[in-house]
């Protein structure tokens, strides 16, 4: 476990049946951050919620495959590593660490 790990805790986000696949919702965490949980092919990954070139928010994206794209822009990321795809954003998003108990979905802050 790294340092940050241990400095951090599990929150609770919202159900997995809440998330259909195939389905983004925006989220505000306790601290403030805006969070996009996605559901693909019944897997939840969740990634920073506003796009790292613009700010724009990504629940107003398009989700193809494994990647979102900000509409505003273009910007394709990938989920699982938060890296762009396209420009013109260089800076990837940020990746949290998602927990499933029974029907409930949790991300490591």
């Amino acid at each position: 476990m790294t340092d940050d790990e241990m400095k951090s805790h599990w929150h609770y986000l919202c159900k997995k049946s809440d998330l259909s696949k195939g389905e983004k919702k925006e989220f505000v965490l306790e601290n403030g951050e805006i969070v996009l949980a996605v559901n693909v092919d019944g897997v939840i990954k969740v990634v920073s919620g506003i796009c790292t070139h613009r700010r724009f928010h990504l629940v107003r994206g398009a989700l193809t495959g494994n990647s979102i794209t900000c509409t505003l822009h273009l910007s394709a990321f990938d989920l699982d590593s938060g890296r762009p795809l396209t420009p013109p954003a260089e800076a990837p998003l940020k990746v949290y660490k998602v927990e499933i108990r029974d029907d409930d979905v949790f991300v490591l802050v």
